[in-house]
């Protein structure tokens, strides 16, 4: 009883011992060094145990074949099938390995893989086909498929169909045939895949700066493979789609706008749409016109009369609207509002002592940005009473000059009136000097002198005028004295009826005399004696002489 139960628990030991260390022996294929076997060529399979190769007894689809340290021939189309080795040792007489299948190349039969082009465009349809040569009559053949030497799993059909070329299709294809042991293989087939375009490239212009009402171009860039597969393009911003795919490579906004900024992106395809490609990702942020230094001008002036209303005028050259005025008193904000136009401006009505001081403003139109501030300008309110103390100086002042201006008219227009009054003072006393010859002669105070016609081209009344001349003696400003004659300016009118007058020289002249307001003459009297001895017209001249005309 004992003895059973000690051998019954070494059993159990060594059992666990082979388990736990892996004690079987495997079939390993020592040659050919890559384990294809092929239909003619040696190969040769040893048993391994515990990492050395032992002899043992060898198995083919569970039938013995031989007992040897190797199993060596060459091979045929005979030769695949399942293989073991087993070690005899005292434990068990079934340790055998697990089997190994051997599964040969034939040769007898060649396999091509045919294909309408080798060179496939993106999204186009192709179909592999596994072809024997010569054509056999057996129809169970198992037919594989492989892609960059890695099984293309579900594939066991002799066509292997690519329904939409991809980039990643592009590779090299083999197909095998498997009848039992026995398969054939192919020779690999390249498949080429080509975009019908490059990748595309979305370009901004400008690519640096973009301000508010600016121009702006976006061109997708791509170059075409094919010269029959015409692309489409669609231009995205913020994944949304600005057009309708169109052969047309580029996108305009004339007049940019806050609004357009944001993510741009442009995509490539066919008119299939089997190709698809979109480009980098492109980031445009729209700024606005930076507002220009402003400018502040005081209306009606930087004096105000207290009382009266005055605004402050804040203008800009340029900037992108709206645009933040902000008004100050002496560096203190006193008013501010967001504008769309290039001014604005601020009123106070009813100026007093208190808004004196000195203005300037501000102007923004971006958020973070500094202020752009005016020159300061000095405002002085003046008090009513002291308006009108200048007031009272300057009304006087104004007046004097207005009489300074219209005193020498008054003068010229006195001067024609007494020219006036002497000539008709001499017209009449002429026209009564016969009458009054001898009561004049009694009056020793004149002098009289005969004054004939001009002869000098002018045109003067005709027959004799007589002009009495006070004799005033050598002080007198309108008389001179020259040799014991006295000179007297005598003013002869200008003739009313040109009938009554004698014209010298023709009716030129005589126009002329019309276009004069009157003839100035000078006559030399001669001093009259005191005792009226004399009588008038009677001397050693005859007491006629010239006249000389001028002009008033």
């Amino acid at each position: 009883m004992h003895v059973k139960v000690f051998s019954l628990l070494i059993l159990l030991r060594t059992t666990s011992y082979l388990v736990a260390h892996g004690q079987y022996p495997e079939v390993v294929i020592t040659d050919p060094s890559d384990g294809i076997i092929k239909e003619g060529q040696w190969f040769t399979l040893k048993c391994r145990y515990r990492n050395t190769y032992i002899k043992a007894s060898w198995y083919k689809n569970n039938n013995y074949d031989v007992k040897s340290s190797e199993f060596n021939k060459r091979a045929d189309r005979k030769t695949g099938g399942s293989y073991q080795c087993q070690r005899d040792n005292f434990w068990s007489r079934t340790s055998r390995s697990k089997p190994l299948e051997v599964v040969t190349i034939a040769s007898d039969v060649m396999l091509t893989v045919q294909v309408h082009s080798s060179t496939l465009l993106l999204g186009e349809m192709s179909v592999l086909k596994c072809s024997r040569h010569p054509w056999g009559f057996e129809r169970d053949y198992t037919s594989l498929w492989y892609r960059n030497n890695s099984l293309i799993e579900g594939e066991h059909e002799p066509e292997y169909t690519i329904a939409s070329a991809k980039l990643s299709d592009g590779a090299t294809y083999r197909c095998e045939q498997r009848l039992g042991f026995r398969r054939w293989i192919s020779h690999d087939e390249s498949i080429i895949v080509r975009d019908l375009c490059s990748e595309p490239t979305l370009q901004a212009d400008p690519s640096v700066e973009l301000f508010v009402g600016e121009r702006f171009k976006l061109a997708c860039l791509a170059e075409p493979f094919h010269d029959d597969h015409s692309l489409l393009y669609v231009f995205y911003k913020n994944g949304e789609s600005l057009n309708f795919p169109s052969e047309k490579s580029s996108y305009t906004t004339e007049e940019a706008t806050l609004d357009h900024s944001g993510t741009y992106q442009c995509e490539v395809k066919t008119r299939d749409s089997k190709l698809r490609k979109k480009s980098n990702i492109v980031p445009i942020s729209i700024k606005r016109i930076p507002v220009s230094v402003p400018d502040l001008s005081i209306h009606p002036g930087n004096e105000v009369v207290e009382g009266d209303s005055t605004s402050l005028n804040c203008s800009v050259t340029r900037g992108s609207t709206p645009i933040q005025y902000i008004f100050y008193r002496d560096g203190k904000e006193i008013y501010w509002e967001y504008s769309n136009h290039s001014r604005t401006i601020h009123t106070f009505i009813n100026a007093s002592k208190r808004q004196e001081g000195y203005y300037h403003c501000a102007v923004s139109n971006q958020e973070g940005e500094s202020l752009q501030y005016s020159k300061a300008i000095a405002v002085s309110v003046i008090a009513q009473a002291h308006s009108a103390e200048m007031a009272a100086l300057i009304v006087p002042l104004f007046l004097i000059l207005s009489l300074l201006a219209l005193l020498p008219i008054k003068l010229r227009n006195r001067k024609q009136a007494d020219s006036s009054s002497r000539s008709q003072q001499q017209r009449e006393v002429m026209g009564n000097r016969a009458e009054d010859v001898t009561e004049d002669r009694r009056t020793r105070n004149f002098d009289y002198a005969e004054i004939g016609p001009s002869r000098l081209n002018m045109t003067s009344c005709a027959g004799t005028v007589y002009s009495s001349v006070t004799n005033t003696g050598m002080h007198d400003v309108d008389t001179k004295t020259d040799g014991g004659l006295v000179y007297s300016v005598i003013t002869i009118p200008k003739p009313r009826n040109t009938a009554h007058c004698d014209v010298a020289s023709g009716g030129k002249h005589a126009d002329q005399a019309d276009q004069q307001p009157s003839c100035i003459t000078y006559a030399t009297l001669r001093h009259t004696d005191m005792r009226g001895d004399e009588e008038p017209g009677q001397g050693e001249e005859g007491n006629v002489y010239a006249n000389l005309p001028r002009t008033l």
